[in-house]
């Protein structure tokens, strides 16, 4: 789930799901929401660090107790799903501003991986010959010359691999 895609008043039907009825628009069978969904498995939140306030609270419930309420309805399940987490927001600095958790932080920060930028990455000139293949540049028969993938890798890439993937699409059109 991309927290920062959806609407903050979509959220929290889409992690807890909803009984039939439970709001204008509700589907007529309900939803079992992600929460559920991801029971026995794995829930990947992307950009958590613009999850809203309120529904960091209802979060860290869940992830405490292990059990989930659907909207506009009374009955507790039981869940149990391992959580992966994504942001590009400063956590510690959001805690400190007071906009996400501190208490919720910490449960998510079990094991902490930092992505470098890409303009930090080493052998980024393989990385780039590996997603022109990926993209179908070989398939096409179309080669990246050495002072193309030079000139790639030496960017700075502010949008990181989407923003090269994008451009290495550009160059095959």
């Amino acid at each position: 789930i991309n927290c920062a895609a959806l609407p903050e008043n979509l959220i929290e039907s889409e992690l807890f799901g909803y009984v039939p009825g439970a709001f204008t628009g509700a589907s007529q069978k309900g939803y079992t929401g992600k929460f559920r969904e991801a029971d026995g498995g794995v829930l990947f939140l992307d950009e958590i660090g613009d999850m809203p306030l309120a529904l960091q609270t209802r979060l860290l419930r869940v992830l405490q107790e292990k059990k989930v309420t659907p909207l506009g309805g009374n009955t507790v399940y039981p869940v149990e799903f391992a959580l992966v987490c994504a942001t590009h927001q400063d956590l510690v600095q959001r805690v400190q501003q007071g906009v996400f958790r501190e208490d919720l932080f910490y449960r998510i920060q079990e094991f902490h991986l930092r992505i470098p930028p890409l303009r930090q990455w080493p052998h980024i000139d393989r990385f780039i010959l590996r997603l022109w293949h990926e993209l179908g540049g070989v398939a096409r028969q179309i080669a990246l010359t050495h002072e193309v993938v030079s000139h790639l890798a030496g960017c700075r890439w502010p949008g990181n691999v989407r923003q090269l993937i994008s451009q290495l699409r550009v160059l095959l059109a």
